[in-house]
């Protein structure tokens, strides 16, 4: 059985109830930001693929087919979130007449959607320098959606709008440049800045992967550094049954490991 197994549930029959009670007077688009945005709160990135050195698993979880009436598991990659999130919004779109279909793509082993609208291409990408499974559940500006042949400025009020509509709201900033604040008023060095982000920032729903994500982001926008310009080194190892494990370490001496435990993730202190 697969270490991420969880007790299975219908995607589908869930987002066709959301999408009849919140989204009467939606138009297509909006619905399929709103279908995207749910699917990337309830799944994350599957660290696996990107680390494992064992090559059967890694084709395993590529190929891998989410059933959207009978999904069991919270980890996915490019290929199984993009053909899922094209088969619930094909299935649940279909018939409206903004609404023509969702097509997959795939470039270099990487996948990405492109649902058309309308007259209208957008691009659904939650993984390729989006990281949108991060963004979703922490209410972060959301970079995967990208309407085709459309400029910066026009793009961002569209969304806007369209975000504002569906109930997605930004304000996840606020609450982030709070602990940061907090954390360098808190600490005299980078490693307490580090110490602090580890008990304060609040991992839950989030994989390793997003996980260790936050964290990096945090130091990113305070210093416009990663860890290892703040001497914190960032490492990771696999264990005999395939998990992925993160371990920090300040001045050459381990501190902290990151490891998930039933789909929750949990940092122990060295």
């Amino acid at each position: 059985m697969d270490r991420y197994y969880i007790e299975e549930y219908n995607l589908l029959e869930i987002l066709d109830d959301e999408i009849n009670k919140y989204g009467s007077n939606w138009t297509s688009k909006e619905k399929a930001d709103y279908i995207y945005i749910r699917m990337c709160q309830l799944f994350n990135y599957d660290e696996r693929w990107r680390y494992t050195k064992n090559i059967e698993l890694r084709n395993k979880i590529f190929d891998k087919y989410l059933d959207i009436t009978k999904v069991d598991t919270k980890k996915v990659v490019c290929s199984s979130f993009t053909n899922a999130f094209a088969d619930v919004v094909n299935t649940l779109l279909v018939g409206n007449k903004d609404f023509d279909c969702v097509l997959t793509y795939g470039e270099e082993s990487h996948m990405y959607s492109s649902a058309f609208l309308s007259g209208t291409i957008c691009t659904y990408d939650p993984i390729f320098f989006t990281d949108d499974f991060l963004n979703s559940k922490k209410n972060l500006p959301i970079k995967g959606i990208k309407i085709n042949n459309t400029d910066d400025w026009k793009e961002e009020i569209v969304q806007e709008k369209s975000f504002r509509k569906i109930g997605y709201s930004n304000n996840g900033l606020k609450k982030l440049k709070n602990i940061r604040e907090n954390a360098l008023n808190n600490s005299s060095n980078n490693e307490e800045f580090f110490d602090y982000l580890i008990k304060n920032l609040d991992f839950s729903d989030l994989g390793i992967y997003e996980s260790n994500n936050l964290l990096n982001m945090q130091a990113k926008i305070q210093y416009n550094k990663n860890f290892n310009n703040l001497g914190i080194n960032f490492d990771h190892f696999e264990t005999s049954d395939n998990e992925i494990i993160y371990r920090y370490s300040y001045n050459n001496k381990d501190r902290y490991e990151m490891h998930e435990d039933k789909g929750k993730v949990k940092v122990l202190k060295l």
